[in-house]
């Protein structure tokens, strides 16, 4: 059996966590969510002893503590429980921001707990499947005794540990942004896109997603120029000057189309089927 679990943050990170652990043979101890009916709903599900908006003494949490709650109320919890004096050296406790690095918990440290960040690299909604966890990476950093605990935990969930440095967390946060976040906003601008040609943007991004979900499966190779494909891959400079004379009707979208299509042009100079005159004129007509 594992240990016992307590998490403080009801989200959709919180609850998917919560239901993975369980799962995997932990006992979800407490749950705490500052919507109090939330932490009750999922104590039903999961048969957890203590459910509330905060825990009210060191008997409350858990062996392994996770702070699943918004990264600019992290400090408020750690400060709550701080502030109780209570002992906690037989608490582990890990926040799960990826911005945040172990030491905004140290007050808890000084209360004797051992203290961890724990950061999946996955995406999380309200019905995300406790499976989710599955193969993804999960970033660990913090005090030796927690990250060793907390190897563990990843290990059973079937995620992979990888771990950071506390100054490499923001570094890897932002990279997460971009990965994940900014690939919604690049199919939702190329729904916009479509729309310009009437097609219905919604319609257009349904079409798009086997071509993205392939693409972003493409990803995992290790060089990312040998997988790359497309007009400016292969120096096709008649089609990148009709897309850009086509997007001139809405400068926002033409803008961002040549920003990228520059980066692209930097990726494709590493792959054979662009030559250098291509590449001159491929960055010339973007630039102009």
């Amino acid at each position: 059996m594992g240990k016992t679990v307590s998490i403080i943050g009801i989200g959709a990170l919180g609850k998917t966590l919560a239901r993975a652990l369980e799962l995997q043979g932990y006992k979800i101890y407490s749950l705490f969510n500052r919507t109090v009916s939330k932490a009750e709903d999922l104590g039903s599900e999961l048969n957890a002893g203590i459910v509330g908006s905060i825990p009210e003494s060191a008997g409350d949490l858990g062996e392994l503590t996770f702070i699943t709650v918004a990264d600019d109320a992290i400090g408020a919890v750690t400060g709550q429980l701080a502030g109780q004096l209570w002992d906690l050296s037989s608490c582990t406790i890990a926040h799960c921001s990826g911005n945040e690095s172990s030491e905004i918990l140290e007050p808890l440290s000084g209360a004797g707990a051992e203290i961890a960040a724990f950061h999946p690299l996955q995406t999380f909604n309200p019905t995300s499947a406790p499976g989710i966890f599955g193969d993804i990476y999960i970033s660990l950093e913090g005090q030796a005794g927690a990250v060793d605990q907390l190897e563990l935990v990843v290990s059973r969930l079937g995620a992979h540990p990888l771990h950071v440095t506390p100054e490499a967390k923001s570094y890897l946060h932002a990279a997460a942004v971009m990965a994940s976040n900014y690939l919604i906003t690049l199919v939702h601008l190329s729904g916009e896109i479509a729309g310009l040609g009437g097609v219905d943007p919604w319609e257009a991004r349904k079409a798009l997603h086997a071509l993205v979900r392939t693409t972003a499966e493409n990803a995992s190779a290790e060089k990312l120029s040998s997988v790359l494909s497309g007009p400016i891959a292969r120096g096709d400079l008649k089609t990148v000057k009709k897309h850009v004379q086509l997007l001139e009707q809405n400068e926002h979208l033409a803008s961002l189309y040549k920003r990228l299509g520059l980066e692209t042009v930097a990726l494709a100079r590493q792959k054979e089927g662009i030559t250098d005159e291509e590449v001159v004129q491929i960055t010339k007509l973007l630039k102009d």
